[in-house]
């Protein structure tokens, strides 16, 4: 087929290009929208944002208000300690979830009369800023009892510390080492000499193994956090705008389209 045959059949019918754009040029302006649509639609995106706004508001005052009692620990990781951060990230990782168990959540919540499993949603511990600083927050909805959990929780957990220490395996030794000299008054066979050195070699071990333990230490006692927690009415109220504006959009358009067809 020639080039000029393809050019042709391109065309539009009648005069070719000149007469599409006469057409197009006789074509009608599009209408504008009157002033007066153009405020009905603005006072309807308006009135819809005011209500999700309202609404918003209205969820946050019925949300009871709860407050944070907060205490920070100080758990120091000894630098010699081997294979690095990764002993300490564990270090830190058990303590934290030693924190929030239900050896340690379990004994206060039956003393407050709670369920386990709801004062534990209500605990929060972390680590500040990759330091070795742990942090103990507990919601309540009054201020003196949420600072009087976190001052329990953290009493039960340093109990619950110190008594992980060597001092079953101590106490056995010692126990065997005052029986052994006991004995060497009576006797003093070679065998006992050498249970009595063995002995006193396994204590110092185990004495050395305490001092060498991270012992956890109250770094800032229990506080009342000033603010409430969870999100402000300011907070509750922007999301109520956006929402808002995310439920007009649609609406809006769906008017100006109905208008133009």
């Amino acid at each position: 087929m020639r080039p000029d045959a393809v050019a042709a059949r391109d065309e539009p019918d009648g005069t070719g290009w000149e007469a599409l754009y006469e057409k197009l040029e006789e074509l009608p302006p599009p209408q504008s929208m009157p002033l007066r649509e153009v405020r009905r639609l603005a006072l309807v995106a308006l009135t819809v944002i005011l209500v999700c706004v309202g609404l918003a508001g209205g969820v946050w005052l019925l949300v009871p208000t709860e407050y944070t009692g907060r205490t920070e620990l100080l758990y120091p990781v000894a630098v010699e300690q081997p294979t690095g951060f990764l002993r300490e990230d564990r270090n830190l990782t058990t303590q934290l979830l030693l924190i929030g168990s239900r050896a340690v959540v379990g004994p206060i919540a039956g003393a407050h009369g709670v369920p386990v499993e709801d004062l534990q949603r209500r605990v929060t511990v972390e680590v500040v800023d990759s330091s070795e600083i742990i942090r103990v927050d507990v919601r309540a909805a009054d201020r003196a009892e949420a600072v009087q959990l976190a001052s329990e929780i953290t009493n039960r957990y340093m109990e619950i510390s110190a008594g992980t220490r060597n001092a079953p395996a101590r106490e056995y030794v010692s126990a065997e080492l005052d029986r052994t000299r006991e004995a060497l008054k009576k006797s003093s066979a070679p065998n006992l000499r050498e249970r009595e050195r063995a002995l006193v070699a396994q204590l110092d071990s185990l004495t050395t193994a305490d001092l060498a333990r991270p012992v956890p230490t109250v770094l800032v006692p229990p506080f009342s956090v000033p603010e409430p927690a969870g999100p402000g009415v300011e907070v509750a109220l922007v999301t109520g705008a956006l929402l808002g504006v995310l439920v007009a959009g649609p609406i809006v358009l769906l008017r100006v389209r109905r208008r133009r067809r």
